[in-house]
């Protein structure tokens, strides 16, 4: 539906259309867009430093840089957005630039400071910044921020993120793929209701706890692009295991799952438009200090 909305208009140039992603793998959103012969960029956000909490989160961003609409429609973005006027406002250029951080700065930030916020910032400005070298220090950094504060949502979800993406690398542990999914399973218990959160325990986690096979589209798509006489975009990591195994109800000495959520805490959540407020993400806060460098665009 997007796509054939905005379509004409971003061919018109009235309008720039991106894409991001809450994506373990960028390769595999790569394949995607390949397959489904979208021209929109995809920028990848494995960390989920835009904490989102629902998807997808449609945000119009009028060209001064000031979000105009939140959660708007396929049906009312072009009247009530590409066709809109609106006045014009003098906004400095750098506000709106993310700046690659100095791993330097921040190492001496942390040994200054010492503090959850600091080895945080350092875990994510290695992940994204630093190389395939820099895993081992993005994992040590996460592990230091959240043994400072264990309730820190965000740095308990990026710690599992690490671990998975060191697992998957030639600096691989011992221990790694199971560490990633306990870890996820942590931060679940400080919010249940977080949907990225519990969409990665579920990519890698028990057949018990899936929706639905999340990557069975991998072969669909590769065949469908090699029909076409192209080359489908190379997946440096295949979907195995259990992220491409499908949902099982039950176990195998025949008993159901267990009641996830005896508490209850999960709220029921039919769609995003069932949503409070306060459960709404800000795509305001994608280019806070924690966001430098958050976007490595997957396509020039």
């Amino acid at each position: 539906m997007w796509q054939k909305v905005l379509k004409p208009h971003v061919a018109a140039g009235e309008l720039v259309a991106i894409g991001v992603v809450q994506e373990q793998h960028p390769d595999r959103a790569k394949l995607y867009r390949q397959w489904r012969e979208s021209d929109r960029p995809i920028y990848v956000d494995a960390l989920n430093l835009l904490s989102v909490k629902v998807v997808p989160v449609p945000v119009a961003i009028d060209q001064a840089g000031i979000v105009r609409h939140e959660r708007i429609t396929p049906s009312a973005v072009v009247a009530d957005f590409v066709l809109r006027a609106y006045p014009s406002t003098r906004v400095d250029g750098a506000m709106n630039r993310a700046k690659e951080p100095s791993l330097a700065a921040l190492t001496k930030e942390v040994a200054q400071a010492g503090d959850a916020r600091s080895w945080r910032s350092l875990g994510d400005a290695s992940f994204l910044c630093g190389g395939a070298e820099a895993i081992d220090q993005a994992a040590g950094a996460y592990e230091r921020a959240v043994a400072l504060d264990p309730d820190d949502g965000g740095a308990q979800f990026r710690l599992g993120v690490a671990f998975r993406r060191r697992h998957e690398s030639a600096a691989r542990r011992h221990g790694d793929a199971q560490a990633s999914v306990e870890q996820w399973g942590r931060v679940l218990m400080i919010d249940p209701n977080q949907y990225v959160w519990r969409r990665r325990i579920e990519q890698y986690g028990p057949r018990l706890d899936k929706p639905y096979n999340f990557y069975f589209w991998v072969e669909k798509a590769r065949e469908e692009i090699l029909a076409r006489g192209e080359r489908p975009v190379p997946q440096p990591v295949e979907p195995t295991g259990s992220e491409v195994a499908p949902p099982a109800r039950r176990t195998a000495d025949g008993s159901s799952s267990a009641i996830p959520d005896p508490a209850p805490r999960i709220a029921s959540i039919a769609t995003p438009r069932g949503l409070s407020r306060s459960n709404r993400s800000s795509p305001r806060r994608a280019w806070s200090r924690d966001g430098a460098c958050a976007f490595a665009p997957l396509f020039a």
